[in-house]
């Protein structure tokens, strides 16, 4: 694989879906054990956002935070 191939490819973070928040955002967790929710809750967040935020506090009911790097893709697995 050359070096522009490599430059092209983005990480992939591997998320699990742990529930939603007390406002109802679909909460996950990735392998590193951070936090992740979409910023909005209501029904399909997938089709209405393409950003994930870390949590404050690193907490399931925290407020969304930082946005995911636009270095990053992710997976949901379940």
């Amino acid at each position: 694989m050359g070096r522009k191939e490599m430059s092209l490819r983005r990480a992939v973070a591997v998320l699990s879906f742990i529930g939603t928040d007390d406002f109802g955002r679909e909460v996950f967790v990735d392998e590193l054990g951070t936090i992740w929710k979409y910023a909005e809750p209501g029904a399909m967040p997938k089709e209405r956002h393409d950003k994930l935020y870390t949590a404050s506090s690193n907490g399931r009911d925290g407020e969304p935070g930082l946005p995911m790097s636009d270095a990053f893709d992710y997976k949901i697995i379940n």
